[in-house]
């Protein structure tokens, strides 16, 4: 028996079937974008649609953008809102050999600001000319919305600067591109600034990198400059995409090419020829962001066969190379995270502060031993070598009014004061004397090369002289007074020398953190560690191993404050050290040989750290001390401070057993206050058990016994014209 179906019923049960296979398609295509998004990325996913670009994701009101077009600004990144078409209009006129070069005398400003997707690693960037005035409506707005702040400045002879300006007659060339040049950093933080403080005032270094070369005009630049110039070595330093051939595959073949063309340059650099090549964040860390902006497996794959073939090539050309993959594979392993190398980019192509310095460093210690003549000089006799002892360093001061009408040694009870010398200098002065305990000079240090105030002075075993002066350089004399070496950097308070003769040293530059929405302005301290012949051979920082020691209330406040004042043109100084001793023994249940004793003045906190200065072993003060100095270790294993005492009205000496972080001794003073130095100062125990005090703030040392008593007593003879006496 059949039946019949009405139209309608035909109807709807198609209909069901279609919209079931459109739910069907749907899904399976819903399906199939996630399995490409979590493969390839989503972003990745709609820039190949055409959808979005890449880094055009910018969100800045329509007037702000009319303003900025006005200024002939650029925003990079961000599909030219300006018209403009790259950053490089600013900086840049033509060339008929190289295209294009740098403009000379152009400074350029660089805010790189928040893109709306908060996954962007190619973030648009503001360019504006330094010299441009801007309405307070866009300098809020770029305060409120920038992350990192730069500026860019080409010297007179169309160079990137290089900080410190040193005026050598050898001079290293570097080329390359934007890696070189410094994109996302200020002048004082590009690979060849950080490469010149290495080297010190041996060499100029050149920055020769222009953004967007690649290997061939890497070569031309270098051809054409040694054409008109002398040079004693040259850098090439390159990304992986100098090589792309075809458009981004990079292709060994390329760059045996390049190599080629650079060796015909070899003869034009005497002291050799050294490459470095660079790698994205997107290579670097591709495991991570799963291959974003790197979609295509056979980038991936041509950038591992080109690192692959570099250090052949390299190696056959006779040029020394680093690899920056390799530093960045080193650093994720210390650390011991795959997000290490974020920290090491400030955008997907370009390195960091920090990043630079470690690249610079690693391209130093690839360089041939400079040939430096020692002239053969008569030092100290060993009985006098071993006789001597260190006092602090000076400047000028009000002399007490008890003793405005004394000068040098005032008191010398000879049984019981330790016999022997002291190098003595006055931190206005550009020279050093060896003190008898008349006061008399025995010798003298001096050199016009060093110039400016010398802040600390320390002598060497063999009667060298090594010499700090602040935020400049690091030298070391001869008994004669020849400059053995010149290191310069940014230096300050205090340097120890180990029984190798390495010199550890401390230092700082200005860094950047984040707090809430605004970027702080801080100084990140940093040991420099320096060859006995003056080659820096590491630097650590500090700032991430003690700032946890920071207070939290404290920290917010203090970063809150600079956030808040934008008067403030100096970096914070969370910590203030000011004393660094490499331990000449081991303490017991404390720390090994070799580790080292720091100061923190602005945390009331002395500490030792491992010698690979990885790890705080131990610390001790915060409660107890006030703005310490000149933290000691003696030999019975105690550590003698100079606790300060900024907020009372009297310092004091403490000799503290640091296994029982127990105070088993101290000096003050009869009455308290009589013994006051707000600022500086130091105490060292000598041979005979008595304690050398340098009273820095009143121009005044002296020695007493362990019963107080006083046995040798001077009085800084260095007065100014109106009678200021210097500080020790």
């Amino acid at each position: 028996m059949s039946g019949n179906t009405s139209p309608e019923g035909g109807d709807r049960t198609a209909a069901i079937a279609f919209a079931v296979g459109l739910l069907t398609a749907g899904s399976i295509a819903i399906a199939f974008f996630v399995f490409l998004g979590i493969r390839l990325g989503f972003s990745a996913i709609w820039q190949e649609a055409g959808l979005v670009l890449g880094g055009a994701e910018f969100d800045m009101p329509a007037p702000l953008i009319e303003e900025l077009t006005a200024l002939e600004a650029v925003i990079g990144n961000a599909d030219n809102p300006t018209g403009a078409r790259e950053h490089d209009t600013m900086l840049v006129r033509g060339d008929a050999e190289l295209a294009y070069v740098l403009r000379p005398g152009v400074s350029v400003d660089a805010y790189q600001v928040r893109s709306v997707d908060s996954m962007n690693i190619d973030p648009p960037v503001v360019y504006v000319r330094s010299s441009s005035r801007l309405s307070p409506a866009l300098r809020d707005w770029l305060e409120q919305n920038t992350r990192v702040r730069y500026r860019y400045n080409v010297d007179a002879d169309g160079f990137r600067r290089t900080v410190p300006e040193v005026e050598a007659k050898r001079k290293i060339l570097m080329v390359g591109d934007s890696g070189l040049f410094g994109v996302g950093v200020d002048d004082d933080a590009t690979i060849a600034s950080n490469l010149q403080q290495l080297v010190g005032s041996d060499y100029r270094v050149v920055n020769a990198g222009v953004a967007g070369y690649d290997g061939d005009a890497a070569f031309r630049m270098a051809r054409k400059l040694s054409d008109q110039d002398d040079y004693a070595l040259l850098v090439y330093v390159a990304h992986n995409n100098d090589f792309y051939e075809p458009r981004h595959i990079s292709n060994p073949d390329k760059a045996r090419g390049v190599m080629a063309n650079f060796e015909s340059l070899r003869d034009r650099f005497p002291e050799g020829i050294v490459v470095g090549m660079l790698t994205f964040l997107e290579y670097t860390s591709e495991d991570v962001l799963l291959r974003q902006g790197w979609r295509r497996r056979e980038r991936i794959e041509a950038a591992d066969r080109l690192r692959e073939a570099l250090p052949a090539i390299t190696r056959a050309a006779g040029f020394p190379f680093v690899d920056w993959s390799d530093i960045v594979d080193e650093v994720r392993q210390r650390e011991r995270t795959i997000f290490a190398p974020w920290s090491l980019y400030v955008d997907h192509a370009h390195l960091s502060p920090r990043a630079t310095r470690l690249f610079a460093e690693r391209i130093h210690t690839l360089f041939p031993e400079p040939a430096r003549p020692r002239a053969e000089a008569a030092g100290p006799s060993a009985e006098t070598t071993a006789q001597l002892e260190a006092l602090g360093y000076a400047t000028w001061v009000d002399a007490k009014a008890e003793d405005r009408d004394k000068n040098g040694v005032t008191l010398w009870d000879r049984e019981r004061a330790q016999p022997g010398y002291n190098v003595f200098v006055s931190r206005h002065r550009t020279r050093a004397q060896l003190l008898d305990m008349q006061g008399a000079v025995f010798h003298e240090w001096g050199n016009d090369a060093l110039k400016g105030d010398w802040q600390y002075v320390e002598m060497g075993p063999s009667g060298d002289l090594y010499v700090l002066k602040k935020a400049s350089y690091l030298a070391r004399m001869d008994w004669n007074s020849r400059v053995l070496w010149q290191l310069s950097g940014r230096f300050h308070h205090d340097f120890a020398i180990d029984e190798s003769g390495r010199v550890f040293a401390l230092s700082r530059r200005p860094m950047r953190v984040s707090h809430g929405d605004e970027s702080v302005r801080v100084l990140e301290d940093l040991i420099v560690v320096a060859s006995p012949d003056g080659k820096v051979l590491r630097t650590h920082s500090l700032y991430e191993l003690f700032e946890p020691l920071v207070p939290r209330e404290l920290l917010d406040r203090r970063l809150s404050q600079a956030a808040g004042n934008r008067a403030i043109s100096r970096p914070l100084d969370l910590f203030h050290f000011n004393t660094i001793e490499v331990l000449a023994r081991a303490i017991p249940g404390v720390a090994e040989k070799g580790d080292l004793l720091v100061c923190l003045r602005d945390l009331d906190t002395i500490a030792i750290l491992d010698a690979a200065v990885t790890k705080i072993k131990w610390q001790w003060g915060a409660g107890e001390l006030a703005q310490p100095h000149h933290p000691s270790l003696t030999p019975d294993g105690t550590i003698l401070i100079f606790d300060n005492g900024r907020y009372r009205d009297y310092s004091r000496i403490v000799e503290l057993h640091p296994a029982e972080r127990r105070i088993v001794w101290q000096y003050r003073a009869d009455p308290p206050s009589s013994f006051h130095s707000a600022t500086r100062g130091s105490a060292q125990r000598l041979a005979n058990g008595n304690v050398l005090i340098a009273e820095s703030n009143s121009g005044h040392a002296f020695e007493v016994t362990r019963n107080g008593t006083k046995v040798w007593d001077f009085l800084n003879p260095d007065r100014n014209p109106a009678g200021a006496r210097g500080a020790i």
